[in-house]
């Protein structure tokens, strides 16, 4: 029997060079909202979990403890649910509700914690619960766990470089956990070290969904600031309509991040850069609903 789980990865790469005016170059993105919980967390989710059961240290007795600001969470749940697992998930109670809810359809249970405080909340609740009974729970810890970054060290980055047939000079994803870029600048710069890794990150007084600015929030123990070659701050209200764009005029119904790796793009593109480059689109649309309808960042 296949499981859900079989289908994780092997996502697709699109060509969304038209997007883009006086390139010379194709733009490509790579949609992780085609795996099955909808977003590229599917990938290092499996592999922690895969490897945990490997080591003997996960049984049906113990209950798995994550912090999330959505996606790790929803990917949790989904696999936690196809495996029979019970799981806990923290996250910030300013989150979509779309994302909670997305978490409560698989009969998980969420844990939010003060808005104020963001994803870095949730990861110090984690450690309290865990700290409090340690027999109960396990935890992936995401944001220093090295299979973060494995996942896309060795998955990842060889459909992308089989994808542009080796051709390609710049990757530009969002910075979360920080273990996709990671991973990708380990994987690609192995094959060939002139390839170019960019972050994106919300500009300092910003909140995006997902993403961190690193000068105001906790840095994860992964995150190794030299295998980054340039960071590009970027803005809730242009990436929301790079978001809205790509929706009505490429079909591709990804989320915010998609709009932030676009408008990275675009700003890397007027310094007259040339070469192929590959956007992450970190995940699907449909758990963003109601933050098309509010700005976050504003506090009227």
């Amino acid at each position: 029997m296949t499981s859900i789980y079989n289908y994780i990865g092997n996502t697709p790469l699109i060509d969304i060079t038209e997007v883009f005016q006086k390139f010379d170059g194709r733009v490509f993105a790579k949609f992780e909202g085609m795996n099955p919980s909808g977003s590229i967390k599917d990938r290092i989710v499996l592999r922690m979990i895969i490897n945990l059961e490997k080591s003997g240290l996960l049984t049906k007795d113990k209950i798995i403890l994550e912090a999330s600001s959505g996606n790790t969470g929803i990917s949790l749940a989904m696999l936690a649910a196809a495996k029979r697992y019970e799981c806990r998930i923290i996250m910030s109670e300013d989150a979509s509700k779309e994302r909670k809810q997305m978490i409560a359809q698989y009969g998980q249970k969420l844990i939010l914690t003060d808005g104020k405080l963001k994803t870095d909340g949730a990861i110090k609740m984690v450690e309290l619960l865990y700290k409090n009974a340690p027999d109960k729970f396990i935890v992936l810890n995401q944001f220093a766990n090295p299979l973060n970054f494995k996942a896309h060290q060795y998955q990842t980055s060889g459909e992308i470089w089989r994808q542009t047939k080796k051709k390609i000079g710049y990757l530009i994803a969002g910075i979360g956990t920080s273990g996709t870029l990671m991973g990708l600048s380990l994987g690609l710069k192995n094959k060939n070290n002139k390839i170019k890794i960019i972050s994106a990150e919300p500009d300092y007084n910003e909140f995006i969904p997902g993403l961190k600015n690193y000068q105001k929030s906790l840095v994860p123990e992964i995150f190794n600031k030299e295998l980054i070659d340039g960071t590009i701050r970027v803005h809730y209200e242009n990436s929301l309509s790079y978001t809205a764009f790509l929706q009505k005029n490429t079909g591709i119904f990804a989320g915010i991040s998609s709009g932030v790796v676009c408008e990275a793009a675009e700003q890397l593109i007027k310094q007259g850069i040339k070469g192929n480059i590959v956007l992450i689109f970190a995940d699907r649309g449909d758990r963003y609903f109601s933050m098309y309808e509010k700005n976050p960042n504003k506090t009227e």
